[in-house]
């Protein structure tokens, strides 16, 4: 991404630990996961990763398959046919700033091949964002073929991907501004809103000042109207914006704003009966708030993220949870256990029956990381974590889009793997699934 900091360059570091051991709690086994394609009976293998108070073994499925290049940024969206699509990014491997937008669909009983959904030269695609409606995936994603970095839109109802659609071009790229990092949800009604940061650009192309987080509503395949500044940009600005609607189909938006290493988590909303509010979550200040995801159940919003908090002589990276009751949020949980090393940007799915789980990911004292599952039946007790990939030499990391299948109530999730050993370094997106 141009004059800001690369997707890809998160997969170039690993953040250091606060200390501690690699083997989490709630776990039967220490078996590496394997992934397997499942040819012969067209079903995965389950290998024999299973976590202590959780029905089933894992399922681990290498998405990607791409040599030589560093997938990352996987998203996932179930409909409620149980129909499963993926958006990742996915560079070449020369040269670096050249990454496409790939998609890959369930079938029957096999996901079908990644396919690349854009193509473009020396531009970096990025931020895939999914969402699903009756048999209709829509995806937004930002790059910048046409100058400056846009919010672009395609959707598929079967038949394949529609052309993309550039949604803020008149609008953001009118005012001279880079348009990035969406976050596209559907209403109860349909209502279609998507929101991104827009930060000014300079007058070669790079970024000249902090990003603030606008909302654009879609109809269609087009805007309806000029976006809105919904939370203003301070300090150093805001990043990571998550969007979702609540059960009254009432918009809200969560992102991390303010100065780097002490940035607050920011609620905006439109629910009130004026224009759009914003404040910080409870909770967050004082110190460095990161990393918020949110979910839906039941028509309640609930949100985690990663707090920088007090932890023996420093700190170490903390998960919370919060859900919104009314017009306010709980006091967060910790969501982490006592002693633990970072935990490190989480990703939260609810059940119909109110079980919180995140997924999250955590370095070994040697800098090597694994994925984890933590889960809680009230919101304010999370249990001892399970380690998925307990791969003590190795690195996965990343876990994004936790998901419950609405027809069955299957966990899914998507994480990056690395691959060991690879020169160039090769990381690949892995659909991991308890059945």
């Amino acid at each position: 991404m141009r004059g800001a900091a690369a997707p890809l360059a998160l997969l170039l570091l690993v953040a250091a630990a606060c200390g501690g051991d690699d083997d989490g709690g709630a776990t039967e086994t220490d078996a590496a996961p394997a992934i397997d394609a499942g040819e012969e009976d067209c079903h995965p293998t389950p290998s024999e990763i299973t976590c202590e108070g959780l029905d089933g073994a894992w399922v681990f499925e290498n998405l990607s398959n791409t040599a030589d290049s560093i997938s990352n940024e996987g998203d996932l969206a179930i409909s409620t046919t149980g129909a499963m699509m993926v958006a990742f990014s996915e560079p070449l491997p020369d040269p670096v700033f050249d990454q496409d937008i790939f998609t890959a669909k369930s079938g029957e009983c096999a996901w079908q091949g990644a396919a690349a959904l854009t193509e473009d030269s020396e531009v970096q695609n990025a931020y895939p964002s999914l969402a699903v409606e009756g048999d209709t995936f829509h995806l937004v994603w930002s790059g910048y073929p046409d100058g400056l970095n846009q919010i672009y839109y395609s959707a598929n109802s079967g038949a394949g991907w529609s052309d993309r659609v550039d949604l803020t071009g008149e609008f953001d790229g009118a005012e001279n501004r880079h348009a990035y990092a969406p976050s596209i949800s559907i209403g109860p009604g349909g209502a279609i809103a998507i929101a991104y940061l827009s930060a000014p650009a300079s007058e070669t192309g790079g970024f000249d000042g902090p990003s603030e987080v606008r909302v654009a509503l879609l109809e269609a395949d087009t805007l309806a109207g000029p976006p809105k500044t919904v939370i203003p940009a301070t300090d150093d600005g805001c990043f990571n914006p998550r969007a979702v609607h609540d059960g009254d189909g009432n918009l809200h938006v969560l992102a991390e704003c303010g100065p780097l290493f002490n940035q607050d988590i920011i609620w905006a909303t439109d629910a009130g009966p004026g224009p759009w509010q914003s404040e910080p979550l409870p909770g967050t200040a004082g110190h460095d708030d990161l990393s918020v995801t949110v979910a839906l159940e039941g028509g309640t919003v609930h949100a985690a993220w990663s707090a920088d908090l007090p932890c023996g002589d420093g700190t170490c990276r903390t998960l919370l949870y919060s859900r919104l009751a009314g017009d306010s949020w709980t006091g967060p949980a910790t969501a982490s256990q006592a002693g633990a090393p970072a935990d490190m940007a989480p990703s939260l799915a609810i059940a119909s029956d109110g079980t919180i789980y995140l997924a999250y990911w955590r370095d070994n004292a040697d800098a090597k990381a694994d994925v984890y599952l933590t889960w809680s039946a009230d919101g304010t007790a999370f249990t001892p974590p399970c380690n998925l990939t307990r791969t003590p030499a190795e690195n996965e990391w990343m876990p994004s889009s936790l998901q419950l299948d609405p027809r069955s109530g299957v966990l899914h999730m998507l994480y990056e793997e690395f691959v060991p050993g690879s020169d160039p370094l090769d990381t690949e997106i892995i659909h991991a699934f308890l059945p």
